[in-house]
């Protein structure tokens, strides 16, 4: 029923997929709604499946959200950009250890 981060919608993504999901855990932070795809209200599957609907419905929407989708996999969950921000906590981290006691 909940997911922290589904690794599948940072996949379909990367693949300039636009996603629909339920607005719960973690896919509010990587979809981003009416522009890499919608989020709709947790277990409302009327408004999944209309969302959809309007989805495969416009073909220039989709596009925009293809592309939006694929720059946004990029920019946000790409393995250097993410293993910079790992980078950067660590060193974060580091940083304090010294202060914890």
């Amino acid at each position: 029923r909940q997911y922290n981060l589904p690794q599948t919608a940072v996949e379909a993504q990367a693949c300039g997929i636009p996603v629909v999901a339920f607005e719960i855990g973690g896919l509010a932070d990587i979809v981003t709604h009416q522009s890499t795809g919608y989020l709709v209200q947790p277990f409302d599957t009327e408004a999944f499946a209309l969302s959809i609907a309007q989805l495969l419905g416009d073909k220039d929407q989709c596009q925009r959200m293809s592309a939006a989708a694929r720059q946004s996999a990029e920019q946000r969950f790409a393995g250097p950009v993410v293993a910079e921000a790992h980078a950067e906590l660590y060193q974060q981290v580091l940083a304090g250890a010294g202060e914890a006691v």
